[in-house]
């Protein structure tokens, strides 16, 4: 999506809409959501583990305060 040496960069002014992408998960039902929780016991020794996933995403209003360039 992002060629190899390409620096993206914004400005302040940038605004936009916060969205959220798909988690790929079918505990979740490959659902858009904020963040997905998800925590497990493991045995041997005894732990609780803890997993948070999200995909934030922004989709800008202001393209024209962001650019991409190309490092040489």
């Amino acid at each position: 999506m992002i060629p190899d040496g390409a620096v993206i960069m914004s400005g302040a002014d940038l605004m936009g809409t916060r969205a959220f992408g798909v988690i790929l998960d079918p505990a979740f039902n490959y659902g858009p959501l904020a963040y997905a929780p998800k925590s497990w016991v493991k045995e041997d020794p005894a732990q609780r583990l803890i997993l948070m996933q999200s995909s934030p995403l922004v989709i800008p209003s202001r393209v024209n305060a962001s650019l991409c360039a190309t490092v040489v």
